[in-house]
């Protein structure tokens, strides 16, 4: 039976190929933010404001415009608070990454953080997406079903077209 420093030996000459852990000791230089990576920090930093900033205007103006409260709306709402999540709790956590070129400083706890709000939120986005999918389909499928579908909770439309004649 092999001893664990046989092992380890036969481990480091298979895994490194005869080469010394000397050779692969480097340090990581701090970026200079000086250079245009501080253009690009500047860049970066304006999407996840432009993001918060649309989406916010979606939501409030479904919120305040009675007309536009519907159940095709009320999704794109969900997506847009989702877009939200997204602007607020992922984007700049992704924008430090970037910056940073990679060298995660805010510890352990943080970058579980990040990596469960960017799977939460962007999944959010997706299944949102796919809701309005279904729904737009389900509205377009059968013009008697879109007339009904269109016309649930929502008041200020037409009531539809007039029945055929002899049909009261």
């Amino acid at each position: 039976m092999a001893t664990s420093s046989e092992l380890a030996d036969f481990y480091n000459d298979s895994m490194f190929n005869g080469t010394t852990q000397e050779q692969f000791n480097f340090t990581v230089q701090p970026p200079d933010l000086t250079s245009g990576r501080a253009w690009w920090a500047v860049i970066l930093i304006v999407f996840p404001l432009l993001t918060m900033f649309g989406n916010t205007l979606v939501v409030l103006s479904v919120y305040k415009e009675r007309s536009l409260q519907s159940v095709t709306n009320y999704f794109i709402v969900s997506l847009a608070v989702a877009d939200i999540m997204v602007g607020t709790l992922v984007m700049p956590f992704a924008v430090y990454n970037e910056i940073k070129m990679g060298i995660w400083e805010l510890g352990v706890a943080a970058c579980d953080i990040y990596t469960a709000m960017d799977v939460t939120a962007s999944t959010s986005s997706i299944f949102n997406l796919a809701a309005i999918s279904v729904d737009r389909y389900t509205s377009s499928s059968s013009l008697s079903r879109s007339d009904q579908y269109a016309k649930h909770n929502n008041k200020c439309r037409g009531r539809g077209p007039p029945p055929p004649s002899g049909i009261r």
